[in-house]
């Protein structure tokens, strides 16, 4: 299994770094997990629009769900052969994009591209020959974190969440978590979001093998949020930066 980071700020995209959005590969089959703004045309960079079986979004903020809308438009008048696939996602984000994106009455433009798959908290489905579970998180609209277990371990994704998210079920002894650690210090601001050292806290809680932080404010220094989160994690820790690569 190979992850792939295609973007990885919070909140707004800045040159060359697209907000969060993640490519998953299998043998030549993907699947697009989250797609902020700018992450679809990098996907498309690196892999055949034929070989995306499907994409899951986390939860409906635009940061994380944006480029559905590229992908729309790329799936239903692009050049190659029109296909539906599954949209992988919790309540909220299906209504919204379908509004946002459909002319036609009865959103007919949207369902003939994406077929619809729900998901919540305790749910596992197979995609692209690999178990995928997910876990609600701790955020003000439905989000779901994800775990995806390939030959040499597992890689877990906590999407946007705050520090009250249960995650020992889902991350236990994971080889790689992937953290949201939007702020720096000890304060969240009163936000269901994570610090650097809340996601180190975590990681070490799970007994991840690495940390990689994701999510960070743009305007912060990454290497300051890496020290942060090492404070609380003995593992390695690293942050997310646009064509990082994770076999797993």
């Amino acid at each position: 299994m190979r992850f792939t980071v295609l973007g990885s700020n919070a909140t707004y995209p800045t040159r060359g770094h697209p907000t969060s959005g993640y490519l998953v590969e299998n043998e030549g089959r993907a699947v697009l997990l989250d797609l902020g703004s700018g992450t679809v045309a990098e996907a498309f960079d690196r892999i055949e629009v034929a070989d995306l079986e499907a994409a899951v979004v986390s939860h409906a903020h635009a940061d994380h769900c944006a480029d559905v809308a590229s992908l729309y438009f790329r799936l239903r008048f692009g050049p190659e052969d029109k296909r539906k696939i599954p949209l992988v996602a919790p309540d909220g984000v299906f209504d919204r994009l379908e509004t946002f994106l459909t002319y036609e009455p009865g959103g007919q433009g949207f369902w003939e591209t994406f077929a619809d798959q729900r998901v919540d908290d305790g749910d596992q489905l197979d995609l692209i020959g690999a178990a995928w579970s997910f876990r609600r998180t701790d955020h003000p609209v439905p989000c779901v974190s994800t775990r995806i277990d390939g030959s040499n371990g597992a890689l877990v994704y906590t999407s946007d969440t705050g520090p009250k998210v249960h995650l020992k079920t889902l991350a236990s002894g994971c080889a790689v978590l992937v953290a949201e650690a939007t702020f720096q210090g000890d304060d969240n601001l009163g936000t269901q979001h994570l610090t650097a050292r809340m996601a180190g806290r975590i990681a070490s809680e799970v007994q991840a093998g690495s940390l990689v932080l994701t999510h960070i404010r743009p305007d912060l220094n990454a290497a300051d949020s890496v020290d942060e989160a090492a404070e609380e994690f003995d593992g390695h820790v690293v942050a997310a930066h646009p064509g990082m690569v994770i076999d797993f």
